[in-house]
């Protein structure tokens, strides 16, 4: 361990704070000098004293330099409700920070706090969703309200939540209203149900790859679809290409591509063609 005069020490550590882990066992515990280091890196907890990662005002400047601070703080601090929020909610100019991972840090109780949750949810990336409520009671993750935050979050909580909501064709609706995406992890009988597709291929066309089949071929669905995301013309049916009346409201939507359109058009008539010729010569 260095022995450094205070100042130099300060000096140190507001320059990298987790530079705090060489100095002494005096330095470590001097709450000046470890404010200083948790403060420019709050990660630098960890090389504090045991006293000091029990001080709220040390932990609370720690985990707002970055919230997984939270894992160094005392057991205490880990069941305090503000140091808690705040490490759930930091967020970080760093892109490898992972926002709202500090829940796993939180004492059993607060990671059944609703609030807390919900704050989790609001916070964390729309990929984490599932991870943010298996850290949590089966009551919260059944509670109305976290499904609802879960869902507007991310298009992966459907995926996450119970059956009971899973199925249920109200927060399905929601889901995709959200994001239509969240499609594909509805039940066969909803990626059915016109007015859930719609809503789903409104909100993103893509979501028409995870419609049924028989709904792939509603033109007012597709059409839908294709004022979202145009470029989703390549990979429509080519049966719908051939209709004449897809093709009139498809041709007027902005973005659309024009020349697969008629493309296929022309290679249905030259198709149709000698099939017309034969009839004509039954017929004379």
């Amino acid at each position: 361990m260095t022995n450094l005069p205070k100042v130099l020490v300060l000096r140190e550590v507001q320059k990298n704070g987790l530079a705090l882990q060489q100095f002494s066992p005096e330095s470590q515990n001097d709450r000046d000098i470890v404010l200083a280091a948790v403060m420019q890196n709050g990660l630098a907890l960890q090389y504090a004293s045991s006293e000091l990662r029990n001080d709220r005002d040390v932990v609370l400047a720690a985990v707002l330099q970055i919230g997984d601070a939270l894992q160094y703080a005392s057991l205490e601090l880990q069941n305090d409700r503000d140091v808690v929020l705040t490490a759930v909610t930091r967020h970080s100019n760093d892109k490898s920070y992972r926002r709202g991972w500090a829940l796993q840090y939180a004492s059993h109780n607060l990671k059944n706090n609703k609030e807390i949750v919900l704050a989790t949810i609001s916070s964390i990336g729309r990929t984490h969703i599932s991870w943010t409520l298996n850290q949590t009671s089966v009551e919260l993750q059944n509670d109305i309200d976290v499904v609802i935050a879960a869902i507007k979050q991310s298009n992966f909580a459907l995926r996450c939540v119970s059956d009971k909501y899973s199925t249920d064709k109200k927060i399905v609706l929601m889901a995709v209203t959200y994001h239509g995406k969240a499609l594909q992890w509805a039940p066969v009988a909803l990626r059915n149900n016109r007015d859930v597709v719609i809503t789903a291929v409104g909100q993103n066309g893509e979501a028409l790859q995870y419609v049924s089949k028989e709904l792939q071929l509603d033109m007012d669905v597709i059409i839908t679809a294709l004022q979202n995301k145009p470029d989703i013309i390549h990979s429509i049916n080519p049966i719908i290409l051939q209709n004449p009346d897809f093709v009139r409201r498809a041709i007027i939507i902005p973005g659309i591509d024009h020349f697969k359109i008629n493309k296929c058009r022309v290679l249905f008539d030259i198709c149709l063609f000698p099939a017309i010729l034969d009839m004509l010569y039954v017929l004379i």
